[in-house]
């Protein structure tokens, strides 16, 4: 596990709130993230900003989910869910197994079956 002066160093805000347990040791959040709130937790193949900066707060992610950019609040992303560059997505939003977005998707108070995709 990577302590949180560890993300400083590499660019990373981790809010003080945010349990580092609860951040798979393999992850990969690229500089200019910010990783916030309690509730929030990684799992593990997961890679966030790899596009532009992401700002999470209070979601939940499983194994290999890709963020590639935008704010992320309150939301839940199953295994293997994506999210192009721009999403602005917030609570009540779920994205199961294997479902995605493409860029710029705004989404809210949203359920996403298993292999859904969303358009730009």
């Amino acid at each position: 596990m990577r302590s949180k002066s560890d993300w400083l160093l590499q660019g990373v805000h981790i809010g003080d709130e945010v349990d580092g347990a609860r951040i798979a040791p393999d992850v990969v959040i690229h500089p200019g993230c910010r990783i916030q709130g309690s509730e929030t937790s990684i799992g593990p193949g997961s890679v966030l900003g790899a596009e532009s900066p992401v700002t999470l707060e209070n979601s939940q992610l499983g194994r290999a989910v890709k963020l590639k950019g935008g704010y992320f609040s309150g939301s839940v992303f199953f295994d293997g869910a994506n999210m192009g560059d721009g999403a602005h997505v917030r609570a009540g939003t779920i994205l199961e197994e294997e479902a995605n977005g493409a860029h710029t998707v705004g989404l809210k108070q949203t359920i996403f079956l298993p292999f859904v995709t969303a358009g730009s």
